[in-house]
């Protein structure tokens, strides 16, 4: 599915979801298939909240590499849960909270160089 989506200052983006499968996987081959040559960054979660699933995050990373597009990875549900290993998984970003496994608020992100 693509939408249209606009920020405040009304420059237009397109933005694309993509489908998951009954497990609630996402299908590789379609991230390959929706990455186009304007494709700015890839945005995608570690580990679904509400089913458990876990995302394909170090092949997503290797996909957005291999096509020159910058990869976000929500590891916010993920903290805590499974190891986190950023080196591993190569995201161009990477963003956590602590309030999933730390009692006061708190966030952090990451940024490759």
């Amino acid at each position: 599915m693509v939408l249209p989506s606009h920020d405040g200052d009304g420059v237009g983006y397109r933005v694309t979801y993509l489908p998951v499968d009954r497990e609630g996987l996402l299908n590789l081959a379609d991230l390959e298939n929706a990455i186009t040559d304007e494709t700015a960054i890839v945005s995608l979660m570690w580990a679904n909240n509400e089913t458990g699933v876990l995302f394909q995050v170090e092949e997503i990373a290797d996909i957005c590499r291999s096509r020159g597009v910058l990869y976000h990875c929500d590891a916010v549900q993920a903290a805590g849960k499974v190891e986190i290993g950023v080196r591993k998984v190569q995201s161009d970003y990477l963003s956590l909270t602590g309030q999933k496994f730390h009692p006061q608020e708190m966030g952090g992100g990451t940024q490759d160089d």
